[in-house]
């Protein structure tokens, strides 16, 4: 069970669940999603950066993310590769993912 997620209105939503594999020391850019987002991790370690804190999830651990366009960063940083299921709801008429800044 993971959630509940942050709720928003918008006119349309849409469902996309993606599975990630990453390998040590990978790092995504620093972005956010116009909607909320969930993970479960499979195996290996994610450190998730957001503007106000960092959390550490392993295998078999589940977050459900920050509202909308919060600016993140998420790093593999286990010994193995970080695999894991992400369940986005987002707003379909916008861009899935948006660059940002981070202080």
């Amino acid at each position: 069970s993971v959630g509940p997620i942050q709720r928003f209105d918008d006119p349309e939503y849409m469902l996309r669940i993606n599975a990630s594999n990453a390998p040590p020391g990978a790092e995504t850019s620093t972005h956010s999603h116009p909607g909320s987002e969930a993970i479960y991790i499979l195996s290996g370690e994610v450190t998730v950066r957001w503007p106000d804190r960092s959390e550490v999830f392993a295998k078999g651990e589940s977050q459900a993310g920050e509202p909308p366009h919060t600016p993140m960063v998420a790093t593999s940083t286990g010994e193995e590769d970080l695999v894991e299921l992400i369940m986005f709801v987002v707003d379909p008429t916008q861009d899935f993912a948006k660059p940002e800044t981070m202080d």
